[in-house]
């Protein structure tokens, strides 16, 4: 079949090499241009317009590296190939859908794409396009599924194949493969699980439409939940929350970043953690040890503590939690900053928006695990 392709850095290494390899001809892949990788940020952060200096956060922005740009870039695999690639800047215009026309495609498939596709373009394909969504619909709408799963403690998450329609991600559901979270599951782990399973739903569907027995499955809205881009502000840590909570919610973003905390109006992101399930006398957020030679720090949460072996500092450095304390003068005793004070010291209350979610047990629509 001809096939047109919408997807981005990662996701494309999942689904462009299986489309050849099954012979499917490829006529063009639209993706936002390749952006060059870097392993932190400068030294101020942007933040909507407000530059957070590198006073506020002691050297720069608490990010490590985001290990998707290390992933085939479907720039560089149409160049490869020798297929047309097409910058997605101008999707909404009219010379995008009149050169997607000109392709002829039988059908599109969409996978990763960070895009609203316009129906002036998705109505070009003859069979329309096919959506490969990381959740398991209607759980899950909109974006980064993977680190709301994680955050909120799903056990399973997976792929949606369905019709792409104006609505986000509410077309009907043709095929879904899911896979189990781990424990101890980081992001960027489940993510890789949802790459793999999305090859094996793309090959599915692909058949399906090729034998002419495509045929979807209308979604319960009663049962949808919506997704907001995970930022950073999600991953402060609610030290009133239980140790295994807080453990779980650090690995959200992970490599990107860990979970944040403050101390003194320092912000600090844990790397290596673990939750230790002991009875604590202490007040939430308190550090409990800091010298010896034990190399890590316990803080108490809601239940438990918190054992850190290593934080990510600002500008991407990655040290010895305890060092890092004692350096500080971070002291047994001393309480870390709550979520409302670190909101308010990189004024991220304003930026906040609820989520609007509805948990719903996972259901798996034609599908294998």
């Amino acid at each position: 079949m001809r096939v047109v392709v919408f997807t981005s850095q990662g996701w494309a290494e999942s689904i462009l090499p299986i489309l050849k390899l099954v012979g499917h001809d490829v006529v063009a892949v639209c993706s936002q241009p390749r952006k060059q990788s870097t392993k932190w940020l400068s030294s101020a952060m942007q933040i909507k317009g407000r530059q957070v200096k590198a006073a506020v956060t002691g050297q720069g922005a608490l990010y490590y590296h985001d290990p998707m740009q290390d992933l085939l870039h479907p720039q560089d695999w149409a160049r490869q190939n020798l297929v047309n690639w097409v910058d997605a800047n101008g999707l909404k215009s009219e010379s995008f859908a009149r050169k997607m026309r000109k392709l002829k495609p039988e059908v599109g498939i969409v996978c990763g794409f960070p895009r609203l596709i316009p129906q002036s373009v998705f109505s070009v394909p003859q069979m329309g396009m096919i959506n490969f969504h990381p959740s398991l619909l209607p759980k899950h709408r909109g974006a980064t599924p993977s680190r709301w799963a994680i955050y909120e403690g799903d056990k399973r998450l997976g792929v949606t194949a369905h019709e792409l329609t104006e609505g986000l991600d509410a077309g009907a559901v043709y095929h879904q493969v899911a896979v189990d979270v781990a424990v101890h599951e980081d992001w960027f782990g489940l993510e890789s699980k949802l790459m793999m399973a999305a090859t094996d739903c793309l090959v599915a569907v692909l058949n399906k439409c090729e034998s002419g027995l495509l045929e979807g499955v209308a979604q319960d809205e009663s049962s949808a939940s919506y997704e907001k881009p995970f930022r950073q502000w999600h991953s402060v840590i609610d030290w009133k929350l239980p140790c295994a909570d807080i453990a779980r919610r650090s690995r959200a973003a992970f490599p990107k970043w860990g979970g944040i905390f403050g101390i003194q109006n320092k912000l600090y992101s844990t790397w290596e953690l673990a939750s230790i399930a002991e009875e604590v006398n202490a007040a939430p957020g308190t550090v409990l040890s800091v010298h010896g030679n034990a190399g890590f720090v316990d803080i108490a949460a809601g239940q438990g503590k918190v054992r850190m072996h290593k934080l990510l500092l600002p500008g991407g450095r990655i040290h010895n939690a305890q060092k890092v304390f004692q350096k500080q003068q971070i002291q047994a005793g001393m309480l870390c900053m709550s979520p409302h004070q670190i909101d308010a010291l990189m004024g991220w209350e304003n930026q906040k928006k609820q989520r609007i979610v509805k948990p719903q047990p996972d259901q798996v629509i034609g599908a294998h695990s």
